[in-house]
C-alpha cells in the first residue's frame, strides 16, 4: 500500500487490503489450479503407462505362454469333443504333437475349431480303423496333419469338398448325416488366419487333410 492510500484513513487501507488479499487468494488459487492440472498430466501418463504395462503383459501371458503350453491342450479337448461318436466304433484316434515346441503367438481358439471339425468329418467318414493327428513347427509355420483310414473321397469330388453344402453322393449323404458345413467352415477359419490347406484321398484307403499357418517364434 502506498503512502496516499494509508494517508486516506482506515476504509482506504481496508479497501486496499481486501484488494491486496483477493488479488493474494487468486494468485494461490493460479498455482493451486497449475498444481493440480501438472498432477492430472502425471497422473495421467502413469495411467498410460500402467494400461501399456498390464497390455504387454496380458500379451505376454496369452499370447506367448499359452499358445506354447496349451497346443497340446487344444488338440487334447479336441478330441474330447468327438470321443463319443468315435467309442462308438471300432475306431482309435492318435496323436504325433511335436515336443519342446519353441515359443510362438497363435489364435489357439481357431486352431481348436479347424482340429476339431476336421476330427468330427473324419470319425464321420471312418467306420473303423485309426485317425492320426500330427502337429509340427517349421520354419515359423504351425503344420498339422489328420488322416484317417476311411472311406476315402473320389477324384471328382476332392475339388469341391470345402464348397458349402457339398455331399460326396446321395448314398453317402444318407449314410452319413450332416449339413455340409464342416470343411466350408474350416476352409474360412484356414483364411482368416493366413494359412493354406491341402487334401489327400483314395477311395478305401482314407484321406488326408493338412493344414499350416504362420505363426511368430518368440522363444
Amino acid at each position: 500500500m502506498d503512502l496516499a492510500s494509508f494517508l486516506a484513513g482506515p476504509q482506504a487501507r481496508s479497501r486496499h487490503s481486501r484488494a491486496g488479499s483477493q488479488r493474494g487468494v487468486h494468485r494461490q488459487d493460479r498455482r493451486l489450479a497449475q498444481q493440480d492440472d501438472g498432477d492430472a498430466a502425471v497422473a495421467g501418463k502413469a495411467t498410460a503407462k500402467d494400461a501399456g504395462r498390464g497390455k504387454r503383459t496380458l500379451v505376454a501371458i496369452l499370447g506367448v505362454d499359452a499358445a506354447r503350453s496349451r497346443l497340446a491342450e487344444t488338440v487334447d479337448e479336441a478330441i474330447f469333443s468327438v470321443q463319443d461318436a468315435a467309442s462308438a466304433k471300432p475306431l482309435s484316434i492318435e496323436q504325433q504333437i511335436q515336443e519342446h515346441l519353441p515359443k510362438l503367438r497363435t489364435d489357439l481358439t481357431k486352431i481348436n475349431q479347424i482340429v476339431f471339425l476336421l476330427l468330427e468329418n473324419a470319425v464321420k467318414f471312418t467306420p473303423s480303423g485309426k485317425i492320426t493327428i500330427r502337429s509340427w513347427i517349421e520354419d515359423e509355420r504351425l503344420h498339422c496333419e489328420i488322416a484317417d483310414t476311411g472311406i476315402g473321397i473320389a477324384a471328382d469330388d476332392r475339388a469341391y469338398v470345402f464348397d458349402e453344402f457339398f455331399q460326396v453322393d446321395e448314398g453317402s449323404s444318407a449314410r452319413y448325416s450332416g449339413s455340409g458345413l464342416g470343411l466350408a467352415l474350416v476352409r474360412d477359419l484356414i483364411v482368416l488366419l493366413e494359412g493354406d490347406i491341402q487334401l489327400a484321398s483314395e477311395i478305401g484307403q482314407g484321406t488326408t487333410v493338412s493344414f499350416s499357418i504362420p505363426v511368430q517364434i518368440v522363444g
